[in-house]
């Protein structure tokens, strides 16, 4: 009865946590989140990735982060798995940024 109980919470979880992965994924534009700049970047993105909120972006300024990325990674200031994280939302960035 146990396992059945803590196999049921289990699940309860993974479906939660993966439901507010897509709510609150860096990806999803929300209605009321703010782009101070209007450069297409959410303000709590570019924060999160060490923009200037209110300084329209460009696929450079996201270049010389990612670079920064990368020596963060090699001089083991950042874990592998925030390393990962951030790259995936700049490049994310990039791709839109380009398409636009």
């Amino acid at each position: 009865m146990k396992r059945r109980k803590l196999l049921f919470i289990l699940i309860v979880l993974v479906i939660a946590s993966s439901f507010g992965y897509a709510l609150f994924s860096p990806f999803t534009i929300m209605e009321e989140e703010v782009d101070s700049d209007k450069d297409g970047i959410p303000d709590r993105t570019e924060i999160m990735i060490g923009l200037d909120p209110y300084k329209k972006n460009t696929v450079e300024d996201l270049i010389k982060i990612s670079n920064q990325l990368d020596q963060m990674l090699l001089n083991g200031t950042i874990s592998i798995s925030d390393y990962r994280y951030m790259k995936r939302i700049i490049n994310e960035l990039i791709l839109k940024m380009n398409k636009s």
